[in-house]
């Protein structure tokens, strides 16, 4: 397979750039193995991370071409599990013993794929839970447990877990990013707002919050090779219709020089590191809205291998000097979630 070459950083232009990490593996590495007929490992060596010495933005060298890309979200993962995960009622006990049962069976029967799949959604549901004490290494155990295939060890534990797994964390998995906390972190840094988009998911954010408060809402809509489509639909139902018919969202396409009058507050939450031109992007949204609300997690750390670009401290300062713009980053009820949220203005 022939991928893309990379010979400047697609934030700065600049050509110069230090190794930086190996993509962990995950769901997306197993399934680009299975479109490539390579093995993983060599993928995840193929495609590592280096991080430009002028910006700081982790990015690849070389890139997988589209078509891979395309193949990707649109036929092996056309659903974006975190997205639908937020509605899906997963997150509680009887889904979780029931996601058990099917990892043993899985185990039993060494059908290593569904042993994966199977796995990463218990890890999922167990990172949701709530530290409680005197329980506050519970999480751990679990996990630790899980990876060592101790499941009598886990059923062991059925009342505690039937007690602490009724309500995710905030701005995980099972809950998104639709907190009145949120909105109103946004309006003390704003002030009131009265306009309101959102881009990427539009099954996790803050539109149909804001849209009960009588905030003129869009969900602004841009096509995105390298992100989930038209395809992303569960039991026959787009996510998009979903927005639009049972919360009554509008929908707009974000283009280039397309306003007169920039509007107040767009939203992308986990969407800025799938994007194959980041700063094409940003100058569309800064010349189109006076503020942006972005939510990234992995500030910093190696990149995934489904990710484009990383974002470090030094290239979200980078950012916000080159568009003129301050940033505001002590939102601290989301960082227990892995999260960071960054609101330029």
């Amino acid at each position: 397979m022939e991928g893309i070459k990379r010979t400047s950083c697609p934030l700065c232009g600049s050509g110069n750039a230090v190794f930086h990490s190996y993509p962990q593996s995950n769901l997306y590495s197993e399934k680009m193995a299975s479109i490539l007929l390579e093995p993983e490992q060599e993928l995840l060596v193929r495609f590592h991370n280096v991080c430009c010495t002028q910006c700081g933005l982790i990015y690849k060298l070389e890139m997988y071409p589209e078509w891979v890309i395309a193949s990707l979200f649109r036929d092996v993962v056309p659903e974006h599990p975190k997205g639908w995960d937020v509605m899906s009622g997963r997150f509680s006990a009887m889904n979780f013993f029931k996601e058990l049962t099917a990892y043993e069976e899985a185990i039993a029967s060494n059908n290593i794929e569904q042993e994966n799949r199977y796995r990463r959604a218990l890890l999922s549901i167990i990172d949701s839970i709530y530290p409680h004490e005197p329980n506050a290494d519970l999480k751990n155990k679990l996990s630790e447990q899980i990876h060592k295939k101790e499941i009598h060890r886990i059923r062991e534990q059925e009342a505690l877990l039937t007690e602490v797994i009724k309500e995710p964390m905030p701005f995980k998995r099972f809950s998104g990013f639709s907190s009145p906390a949120l909105w109103a972190y946004f309006e003390s840094v704003c002030g009131e707002i009265s306009q309101y988009d959102e881009l990427g998911c539009p099954l996790w954010g803050l539109l149909s919050y804001a849209h009960s408060k009588g905030v003129d809402v869009r969900f602004m809509q841009r096509t995105e090779l390298n992100y989930w489509g038209d395809q992303c639909k569960h039991k026959g139902i787009t996510c998009t219709h979903w927005l639009h018919q049972e919360h009554r969202i509008p929908m707009s396409v974000l283009e280039e020089n397309t306003v007169s009058q920039p509007r107040q507050l767009v939203g992308f939450f986990q969407y800025l590191d799938h994007l194959t031109n980041p700063m094409l992007f940003l100058t569309t949204v800064f010349d189109q809205y006076q503020s942006a609300a972005i939510i990234l997690d992995g500030v910093d750390e190696p990149v995934y291998i489904q990710h484009v670009t990383g974002f470090t401290s030094e290239s979200l300062q980078y950012i916000a000097t080159h568009f003129g713009k301050s940033i505001y980053s002590d939102f601290d009820l989301i960082t227990p979630s892995g999260n960071k949220l960054y609101l330029f203005k």
